[in-house]
């Protein structure tokens, strides 16, 4: 058995035992990731190993190796820096679905060119017995892969690397989690914030959207609930409810935008949307004209008709203004 987050002797004999995977480390600070698997029919043995580049982590691929005896360094590239033990990385089930739906979607294009050309059943039967599962084999994993790490880190190819290296300078997982991945998570709530702050400030997108600025809609209201819980967030706030704090907030904006775009002005009351289509158009004006008196009596219009809606959630005279800022 590999001690994870240790060095691992290259030279190292595969075994039915190994179910086990390495990062490889280049010098130039980035990794292969590679698991194996040793397998044996009687005197048939072979070995395969499927790998991700961390410079590609998007898709993994694999090969097979066969003979009675084969070790680490003949089955990871040769030039590495070190070679690290690591827990064994998986995909989602979408990922590895979406390798067999390619693979019947060629399986299926090659079936229909032979029938066209042999008009043969039993041709198309035969070519696509084999060339199915060939397919599953060959073509590389799609989609992204995620590493069990010890400390319940979420760990990708991105930042598998960087783990590793503080693993083997020492550092005890539970100080990893803490200042980079805090830091990433605070980055995405505050960018949440600040998307809102500009689509609030934006005029046009809280006319032409106002469900993403109406509490009384039921996926903003889980967004400003998500946002509330955002605010609770301290010093101390553990990482895993941080990271559950961001993804929520994350996931509730998505669905609050979504709806928005898909009812548009539909959100007002009826007696309201034709007014706010043609405050829509006069707020574009007011935005777009190089004329500054029309831009002045496009205000004005503007400030008339939102006045006259007199709805909460739409703009008020004072952020209008904010339009009258200077180029």
């Amino acid at each position: 058995m590999f001690a994870l987050w240790h060095d691992v002797d290259r030279r190292r004999e595969i075994t039915y035992a190994d179910r086990r995977a390495v990062l490889v480390l280049r010098p130039d600070d980035t990794g292969v990731m590679a698991k194996f698997r040793y397998r044996r029919v009687q005197r048939l043995a072979w070995t395969t190993v499927s790998w991700v580049d961390t410079r590609r982590p998007w898709t993994a691929h694999w090969r097979v190796h066969w003979g009675e005896r084969v070790t680490i360094d003949d089955m990871v590239p040769k030039r590495a820096r070190r070679t690290v033990a690591v827990p064994m990385w998986a995909q989602a089930a979408w990922a590895r679905a979406l390798r067999l739906l390619v693979a019947g979607a060629l399986t299926w294009a090659t079936g229909w060119a032979v029938l066209e050309f042999t008009e043969s059943w039993g041709l198309v039967v035969l070519v696509s017995m084999v060339l199915l599962p060939t397919l599953a084999l060959l073509l590389p994993r799609l989609g992204p892969v995620r590493v069990r790490s010890l400390d319940a880190l979420p760990l990708t190819p991105r930042n598998v690397v960087d783990y590793a290296s503080r693993r083997l300078a020492g550092v005890h997982p539970e100080t990893l989690e803490e200042v980079p991945h805090r830091e990433q998570v605070l980055e995405r709530i505050a960018g949440i914030r600040a998307e809102y702050g500009e689509l609030k400030l934006d005029i046009v997108t809280r006319i032409d959207h106002p469900a993403l600025f109406d509490g009384a809609a039921q996926p903003t209201a889980r967004f400003l609930s998500a946002l509330v819980q955002a605010d609770g967030v301290t010093v101390d706030t553990p990482v895993k409810e941080l990271e559950a704090v961001a993804s929520r907030l994350e996931v509730t904006f998505e669905v609050a935008k979504d709806h928005a775009r898909t009812v548009g002005i539909a959100h007002l009351p009826e007696e309201h949307r034709d007014d706010a289509r043609r405050a829509s158009k006069v707020a574009r004006l007011a935005q777009e004209s190089p004329n500054e008196g029309e831009r002045r009596a496009a205000m004005e219009q503007l400030n008339r008709i939102l006045e006259s809606m007199a709805l909460y959630y739409m703009p008020d005279v004072d952020e209008v203004r904010a339009i009258e800022a200077p180029r």
